[in-house]
């Protein structure tokens, strides 16, 4: 690893997200967009080395950890594992940012795992960044104020345990197509977030019982939105309905 490195970046989210395409916007190359298959377009870890606020920094990416199947999930388990290794391998200390998806101010509890599962994990403990990424135009009013911030990092540590702290949540409005984010705010918070060094990595493992209680939400989210968007007859209508519920 390069001595100039500051330190490794790892944003990390479940499929669909966005977090490869803000990792680009960060300035990193990986590979993102639209799955027709239902899960995530990354399925392997990815880094590279960007600049970021003037320090040269590894961007790391991998896939989501919640799959429509287990053998799936678990293998994207294992993928996340070596992604938080890579601090500890590379003698680099490490920052942590998790992207969760906005529904009307409610967490999925894929998410919710995605940040228990990632909490455990890491020895010391991590501050972790929270990218609340996608959110509608009409709710970014509700993020503005502090009651919801609190409520929503309240939520998410007596669920997780995890440190997530109501000044290091970044809210980034859903993008009409063509617009690019202003991450700019999302670029200053990084410079304040902890780097720390790892000292240990347990792997993450993902149990039938944990599976099973998002399951049923994962497929239905899966099947619908799939069976919609290739359905020559319902796919264009939906696409303008969600133009107009922005």
């Amino acid at each position: 690893m390069r001595d100039d490195v500051s330190c490794v970046l790892f944003i990390t989210g479940n499929p669909g997200t966005g977090k490869s395409y803000i990792a680009n916007h960060l300035g990193a190359n990986f590979e993102s967009g639209f799955a027709m298959h239902g899960g995530g377009v990354t399925t392997q870890v990815q880094q590279q080395i960007v600049d970021i606020n003037g320090q040269n920094i590894l961007m790391v990416d991998a896939p989501g950890l919640i799959e429509p199947d287990l053998v799936a999930t678990r293998r994207n388990a294992e993928e996340i594992t070596e992604a938080l290794k890579l601090g500890k391998k590379n003698r680099k200390p490490l920052k942590i940012g998790i992207i969760v998806m906005d529904h009307n101010g409610r967490i999925q509890r894929s998410d919710m795992l995605l940040i228990q599962k990632v909490n455990q994990a890491l020895t010391p403990r991590f501050e972790i960044l929270l990218i609340v990424n996608q959110v509608k135009r009409r709710n970014m009013q509700h993020y503005a104020t502090r009651e919801c911030i609190e409520t929503l990092v309240n939520r998410i540590h007596e669920y997780t345990q995890a440190i997530v702290r109501t000044d290091r949540v970044i809210v980034i409005e859903d993008q009409d197509e063509g617009d690019l984010p202003d991450l700019e705010p999302l670029k200053n918070m990084l410079d304040k977030i902890v780097k720390q060094e790892v000292r240990d990595v347990q792997d993450i493992k993902i149990t039938e019982e944990e599976f099973q209680t998002i399951g049923e939400q994962i497929l239905i989210y899966t099947v619908a939105t799939l069976a919609v968007l290739t359905s020559p007859v319902w796919g264009p209508p939906y696409l303008i309905y969600k133009a107009i519920k922005k």
